[in-house]
């Protein structure tokens, strides 16, 4: 299981920030919390396997891990083992291996700490699943484990079910029903994200129109959409997208309005109905909606949609100018749209920074770059300085930018290194270079003949 792409007999589940491969017919059999606390029971059709715990703490400066570590086993009246299993991604773990617990059975207990994203996990294993099994997932499970910290791109992966979640979201409220999944996800307390996937699609679309499906919506909601605003649509073939204002009944409805953009698709590969939907207080465009789609959808239909979305963004911004080298635009501009292969050979290389340090595990870069219009037509000075932290993680991704190697390399050298699947290394190294790209510490060069 250290292989980078998982094995015909395994798949991952991944869950607010925490993702462990387990053999294929593994699978969750009960789910309780969110982000911040909470518990998933793992099992096979016949019994329990595992049991996942995990918590977050509230200030990572002022947690002291080992002695809540040490606590944690004084309460129990465990003893530490020795040659615990540490994965890549947690910096501080301990164990307790084959103890006798307070029913007369015996268990085994590994707590984990991830200063980056601080999650803490308890993983615990009790004498009714067989030795051999209990021995795979500490020895070979384990060391995959992967943690996301909170400012990185989030993988949901259950029941044959995948979501990738901007960086920001944490988990509010989960519908997990045979046939239909959705999970609303929260960014502060007025921008959620909802994410959704109906399935069979045959069915589904049988059922309610598409526009039907976004009217409907799995969780209980105080606003609703205007008439006109599903009267006024533009639907793609095979899709259907709305955007405007979600009010309260009448006569509350000029009360704390929401802006939303919803979008759904059928996704004929996976026989799915996608459905993603965007909430927030001001106005925006479809963003995000389009780009949560683009990480749901399969290969095949991706370039498909990726295709139109590119069109209609076209239509309404103008054709951008062809260029060989990618960077970002700036806030209000729009740059040029690539081909997914065009984005794999493309080659990131890094703008020379103003100054670099070194604190601790982090480095910090400081890039210079124009104040915006309005800025300076208040008196502020044209040139800013802006300092940005890169982890462990970032530097390995920010360090193999030097202009040598494509973005694909790139991928396929960090899902070697860190144990990883190339799918969840093709999502975490594409979003951080686009971070990098927004924040301008790297340009992309690309084809010209690959590009369009």
């Amino acid at each position: 299981m250290t292989d980078t792409q998982p094995t015909p007999n395994e798949t991952r589940i991944a869950w607010c920030g925490w993702s462990l491969p387990l053999p294929d017919h593994w699978r969750p059999l009960k789910i309780e919390g969110g982000h911040a606390k909470g518990s998933m029971m793992i099992g096979d059709g016949r019994q329990p396997i595992l049991l996942v715990r995990w918590m977050r703490t509230h200030n990572q400066r002022r947690f002291d891990v080992q002695r809540w570590l040490a606590a944690r086993f004084r309460k129990q009246g465990l003893t530490p083992d020795d040659k615990t299993p540490q994965p890549v991604a947690i910096d501080h773990a301990a164990w307790a291996h084959d103890t006798a617990d307070s029913e007369g059975g015996r268990k085994t207990t590994w707590y984990g700490y991830a200063a980056q994203s601080r999650l803490l996990i308890e993983i615990v294993t009790t004498d009714l699943t067989e030795p051999a099994v209990r021995d795979e997932i500490f020895s070979a499970c384990l060391p995959c484990l992967v943690v996301t910290a909170d400012d990185e791109p989030c993988t949901w992966n259950l029941y044959g079910i995948s979501f990738i979640s901007p960086p920001g979201y944490v988990l509010r409220r989960s519908h997990l029903f045979s046939g239909d999944i959705a999970l609303e996800l929260a960014r502060g307390k007025r921008d959620t994200l909802l994410l959704r996937q109906v399935y069979p699609a045959g069915l589904a679309v049988a059922r309610r129109t598409l526009d039907r499906w976004l009217q409907t919506p799995p969780f209980t909601e105080r606003r609703f959409w205007n008439k006109h605003v599903f009267a006024n649509r533009a639907p793609d073939p095979g899709s259907c997208s709305c955007r405007g204002w979600k009010r309260l009944r009448s006569p509350m409805g000029c009360c704390s309005p929401r802006f939303s953009t919803a979008m759904a698709t059928i996704d004929e590969a996976q026989d799915r109905l996608l459905i993603a939907e965007h909430q927030e207080a001001a106005e925006h465009n479809m963003d995000t909606v389009e780009l949560a789609l683009q990480q749901m959808i399969s290969k095949p239909l991706a370039a498909t949609v990726e295709d139109t979305f590119r069109r209609r963004k076209a239509s309404r911004a103008g054709t951008p100018p062809t260029s060989t080298t990618a960077a970002d635009p700036g806030p209000g501009k729009r740059g040029p749209r690539i081909t997914r292969d065009a984005a794999m050979a493309a080659v990131p290389v890094q703008i020379p920074p103003r100054r670099v340090e070194h604190k601790g595990e982090k480095r910090y870069v400081t890039v210079t770059f124009n104040r915006g219009g309005w800025q300076r037509l208040f008196g502020a000075a044209r040139i800013r300085e802006r300092t940005f932290g890169l982890d462990p993680y970032g530097q390995v991704v920010y360090d193999a930018c030097d202009g040598k190697v494509c973005v694909e390399t790139i991928i396929r050298r960090f899902a070697k290194s860190h144990h990883i699947s190339g799918p969840e290394a093709e999502t975490a190294v594409t979003s951080f270079l686009r971070l990098l790209m927004k924040k301008g510490l790297i340009a992309m060069t690309i084809e010209r003949s690959r590009a369009e």
